[in-house]
């Protein structure tokens, strides 16, 4: 297995780098002291590719992802959740369908709270050669398309 396009994010004291792996799921790992040492990476139950992790205004934090599992579609769609608690695990948050070009190149998903609650994130359609934005916001704790 290889580890590869880590994304970081600052959560309080801590740097988490979420890490895109040919074992077909994201491992996670934490440095308490400023990326000097890092924790053994561990698996997530996330099936990610080309992902990003955004800190919300509330703590919480937006994974979008390229979903690797034809669980929404056959293609690799543009998925996203909210983990509420940064500093625990990032399982068992439910994942919502983004966007789904039908085509299985995409994702790369960046996002940014435009507003508190409310995100833009931004991803390409290949099959149209242009940049496709989706809206969301966080409702009853879930993440939702609007």
């Amino acid at each position: 297995m290889n580890f590869q396009e880590p994304t970081l994010t600052v959560i309080g004291d801590e740097i988490v780098a979420l890490l895109r792996t040919t074992a077909g799921y994201a491992f996670l790992t934490r440095s308490f002291d400023g990326g000097t040492s890092w924790s053994r990476p561990e698996p997530t139950d996330m099936p990610a590719s080309s992902h990003h992790v955004l800190r919300l205004s509330t703590g919480e934090v937006l994974v979008t992802y390229g979903d690797l599992t034809s669980r929404f579609s056959d293609h690799r769609d543009t998925v996203g959740r909210i983990v509420t608690d940064p500093h625990g695990g990032w399982d068992g948050h439910p994942d919502v369908a983004l966007y789904d070009s039908g085509h299985p190149d995409q994702a790369n998903p960046s996002s940014a709270e435009v507003s508190p609650g409310r995100f833009l994130t931004l991803g390409f359609d290949v099959r149209n050669a242009t940049v496709v934005g989706v809206v969301t916001e966080i409702r009853d704790g879930m993440l939702s398309v609007l």
